[in-house]
């Protein structure tokens, strides 16, 4: 079985000549056309190619109606080639998501991290949630869910699941700092 001769391909009885022209012609892109074609030739070859010999060529070999199925046909490739890009990209980053999630998760079950100072085990935790919840949502807008409720949930479901009461914590840490800054006249930034 041969292979499909597609339009932009040389054609039955096209000399290897007219179909190198058409090739550069066609390889000019969209805004082609027979005066650029004159000029590249002049330019790489040195060879002079009348503009009214590229239009016989072109008129009876239909350069322009080739050009065009075959900018088409690259447009159809570039464009499954980026949504294959995009699906292994939106299945890498939701596989990686998951892992960290996973990671940060162990975490918060940590025992070394209970018996530390609540300061230190404070900043690790928030820390830890707000990488958590970053990676959560990260894992909803790869799999195409909405993400503008991740952060409550997950939340809730740490604080559930993993014996930890975030908000708590927070509010404990926030109240030594003040007392820190208060001690040390530090002005704190009003976004804290």
């Amino acid at each position: 079985m041969t292979e499909k001769t597609e339009i932009w391909d040389k054609q039955k009885y096209e000399p290897g000549k007219a179909y190198a022209l058409f090739c550069i012609y066609r390889d000019l892109g969209p805004f082609r056309s027979i005066d650029k074609t004159t000029q590249t030739l002049q330019e790489s070859d040195n060879k002079t190619y009348t503009p009214s010999y590229l239009r016989d060529l072109s008129a009876k070999w239909h350069w322009v109606k080739r050009a065009e199925a075959y900018d088409e046909h690259m447009e159809k490739v570039i464009r499954r080639k980026r949504e294959d890009a995009i699906i292994e990209m939106t299945d890498r980053h939701a596989e990686q998501s998951k892992d960290i999630q996973e990671e940060i998760y162990k975490s918060f079950k940590d025992p070394a991290l209970k018996n530390e100072d609540i300061q230190k085990a404070g900043w690790v935790r928030n820390a830890n949630v707000n990488s958590y919840v970053k990676s959560a949502k990260l894992e909803r807008l790869s799999r195409g869910l909405p993400s503008d409720k991740v952060e409550n949930d997950v939340k809730e479901d740490v604080k559930v699941n993993g014996d930890i009461n975030f908000d708590e914590r927070r509010e404990k840490l926030k109240e030594k700092m003040r007392k820190v800054e208060a001690e040390n006249d530090i002005v704190s930034d009003p976004a804290d």
